[in-house]
């Protein structure tokens, strides 16, 4: 009976400690990155360089947990947001992805919302 329960407990240890060392990283592995917000693209294009990638989308098609802070600001409830434009940036930083969501106040393309989140997170 024992032996059985040394191979139970190994299996554990080898299915969950690695996701218990991401929980443990200095840095978090995913934080928001409030200083951006409100600012143009010009002054983050000036902190951070020309965005890895670019995509534009209708906030209909914002999906998934990693987009889910943008319906903060553009509720489902109301149907005239589901046909708000919305730009996502990507900056790379060392281990980490950077992204920021612009959309327009005035005629002029400022943050929304940020991520700044490590490689190895999956949403």
């Amino acid at each position: 009976m024992l032996p059985l329960r040394i191979t139970i407990l190994s299996i554990w240890v080898v299915c969950w400690v690695p996701l218990l060392g991401c929980s443990r990283r200095t840095a978090a592995p995913v934080t928001s990155l409030p200083q951006y917000h409100g600012q143009s693209r010009r002054a983050v294009e000036s902190a951070l360089g020309k965005p890895t990638r670019t995509d534009k989308y209708p906030m209909s098609q914002a999906v998934g947990e990693m987009r889910a802070p943008l319906f903060n600001a553009y509720p489902t409830s109301n149907p005239a947001n589901a046909n708000v434009p919305i730009e996502e940036s990507w900056w790379k930083d060392g281990d980490y992805w950077i992204t920021l969501w612009f959309h327009q106040v005035n005629g002029q393309w400022v943050v929304l919302d940020s991520c700044r989140w490590h490689k190895d997170v999956r949403f």
